[in-house]
């Protein structure tokens, strides 16, 4: 009974995703590539500033603070890679698509810059480095909040 159970419900899972076209699939997969990213995102910014504050409040030492941004910033030059590769290659079809694949590789970018200058600030704890860092943390957090759809505060 149960392998006729299993049987049915794969058959209408498969019939369920030849029923689509390519383009709803693309839908689909982009919606899915986007809610993603957008969560990384959100959590990498969060993570890059847990690291600050560990560090000024001294829970995280230098070695710390640098091991973690630089395992991020492998994973930013792989995903700013990948993204720009699939613009350059004319992947997205739809405008808004390539839009939103832009705007997620700036916002990348943007906190690349934000974890080197959280490294800065452990080489040099100075007003100047703190300011830098806290302008680029104010404009990723304009980026991934609009992207995401959260109001400032």
């Amino acid at each position: 009974m149960k392998k006729i159970v299993l049987i049915c419900i794969l058959a209408i899972l498969s019939f369920n995703s030849i029923s689509q076209t390519c383009e709803e699939r693309e839908e689909k997969l982009l919606a899915t590539i986007g809610g993603v990213s957008a969560t990384m995102l959100y959590n990498t910014y969060v993570l890059i500033d847990v690291a600050k504050d560990a560090f000024i409040k001294k829970i995280y030492d230098t070695e710390k603070v640098t091991q973690l941004m630089n395992s991020q910033k492998g994973m930013f030059d792989f995903l700013i890679k990948t993204f720009e590769d699939n613009l350059k290659e004319k992947v997205f079809s739809k405008e808004d698509d390539k839009n939103f694949i832009e705007s997620i590789a700036e916002s990348i970018k943007g906190l690349k810059n934000q974890a080197a200058l959280l490294l800065k600030i452990t080489e040099d704890n100075s007003v100047s480095n703190i300011e830098a860092y806290t302008k680029q943390k104010e404009k990723n957090w304009t980026a991934i909040s609009t992207m995401l759809g959260i109001a400032e505060e």
